[in-house]
């Protein structure tokens, strides 16, 4: 990321908030890519980074950081134009750097419509809450069962707006972890109150996944899911569980599941781990805990596996922090006490410098970081004030937002917990309506971040078609 008091024009320092001054995007982006110096003159031009007060901007006078519908209308029927104009190829490197900048600021300052995905929580405490590419949720809800006079939980999965029940075996729950792509849903199969087995949905059909084998007869192996990736890999847990009674042994076998496949996982020097997440690019993310004797005593230490089962040690992390979330990118989210000792806790984010504070709102009493995506925007909740009222929040470019600023006010809508953010930006979250009800809903970008890829993609094809009839078109002899 570019700092505050770069230069302009610097390659390879583009960042939110930045304009595209002039000529030559794709020499820029060229130059980041390490391309020679030939392919940059063949684009030739330049491309200065513009900040404001730094240099004027382009287009009409106006500003390019405005993203106002009437500017965006006026810069497509310019850039369209000087396409058809058959002015080469580096004018579209100027829509291309409109583009960026409009996009980028769009992120800074998105906006957000809401969904009710037709799931109902009566008491305000579902789980699982998660979301895959194409939108489908998935939720786990509470509700008590006037037979056996305890609460249970139902899980749901939702597509379009319409619910469907997660229908178990009787007298089982299914608790959700993560929905993949392929809509594949990954979670936990309660068998009484202290022990689960892992499983995933496919289709209709729940099926269990394997687990190590127990060497004592009078031991069963019991486990569950913590974390899935958008392909369908799944992290978890195993422990022993009494055939006898209800009781579970305390030490824990981590385990990966890829494409159903059972690995187990191993951390020298460590005696206890536990899984939290698997990133889209297959690395397992752990918390690990050392036995008190070795390299790893005291606080525990954060470690990962890639995908081909490579092990590494990423150092100490603060004890009785509770991590949630991990990015391709390798930034983990959590929540966890502060260095000062004290009793409180706030949201943090590792990255490849270590752990860093998240910032909180000014009358926020606390705050969670639940999930990041490939993008590193993270989404979570707050309560905020006297009262502790809980909201939704999401931190964009290091800044921290109420959710509810970024949604119409005359929807209706409260938005009280953000659990779950992909890779197009839509968030799958809790909500209250006006009536009063707690209802599962699915926040989506306005306008999604594929508009801009589209209304790029549309001028470079007609740019391109431009240049093909300019070559077929005879020439004066002067510019043969």
């Amino acid at each position: 990321m570019a700092s505050a008091d770069s230069e302009a024009g610097d390659t390879g320092k583009l960042r939110c908030g930045d304009a595209i001054c002039a000529r030559g995007l794709f020499r820029h982006i060229l130059s980041r890519s390490g391309e020679s110096g030939r392919r940059q003159r063949e684009w030739g031009g330049r491309a200065d980074i513009c900040r404001p007060g730094d240099l004027t901007p382009l287009l009409y006078d106006v500003p390019i950081m405005d993203t106002s519908p009437a500017l965006r209308r006026a810069i497509g029927r310019r850039l369209v134009s000087i396409a058809i104009g058959g002015r080469r190829m580096r004018n579209i490197s100027i829509a291309a750097a409109i583009l960026f900048s409009l996009s980028c600021n769009a992120q800074a300052a998105v906006s957000y419509s809401v969904t009710d995905v037709g799931v109902s929580d009566g008491v305000g405490m579902s789980t699982g809450l998660s979301l895959n590419t194409s939108g489908m949720v998935v939720v786990t809800t509470p509700y008590f069962d006037t037979v056996d006079l305890r609460f249970r939980m139902r899980s749901f999965v939702s597509s379009g707006g319409i619910a469907s029940v997660l229908e178990t075996p009787a007298g089982l729950d299914f608790q959700v972890t993560g929905i993949a792509d392929n809509g594949v849903i990954g979670g936990s199969v309660g068998i009484d109150d202290f022990r689960s087995l892992p499983g995933m949905w496919s289709g209709s059909e729940l099926r269990y996944l394997p687990l190590p084998a127990s060497q004592d007869p009078d031991w069963m192996a019991v486990g569950h899911v913590t974390g899935m990736n958008r392909h369908g890999d799944m992290v978890g847990a195993s422990y022993l569980s009494s055939v006898h009674a209800s009781e579970v042994s305390a030490e824990q076998v981590a385990l990966v599941w890829r494409q159903g496949e059972l690995e187990v996982l191993a951390a020298p020097s460590f005696h206890t781990i536990r899984t939290f997440d698997i990133s889209d690019s297959g690395v397992v993310s752990a918390l690990a805990f050392a036995d008190g004797a070795g390299a790893g005593a005291g606080n525990p230490h954060l470690v990962t596996w890639d995908g081909d089962g490579t092990f590494a040690d990423l150092g100490e992390v603060p004890a009785f922090a509770q991590w949630n979330s991990a990015s391709a990118s390798g930034r983990m989210v959590g929540v966890g006490p502060y260095a000062d000792g004290g009793m409180d806790a706030g949201p943090f984010v590792f990255d490849p410098d270590g752990v860093h504070a998240l910032p909180v709102l000014p009358d926020s009493v606390d705050t969670w970081a639940g999930d990041i995506n490939n993008a590193g925007v993270i989404v979570g909740d707050a309560y905020i004030g006297e009262s502790e009222e809980q909201i939704a929040v999401i931190w964009l470019g290091g800044e921290i937002l109420d959710l509810n600023s970024l949604i119409d006010p005359a929807s209706g809508w409260t938005l009280i917990d953000a659990q779950a953010i992909n890779e197009r930006g839509q968030i799958a979250a809790l909500a209250r309506n006006a009536a009063g009800e707690m209802r599962a809903v699915l926040l989506a970008p306005v306008p999604e971040p594929a508009v801009w890829g589209t209304m790029l993609g549309g001028l470079a094809l007609v740019g391109l078609v431009a240049r093909r009839r300019a070559a077929k078109s005879p020439r004066p002899a002067a510019f043969a």
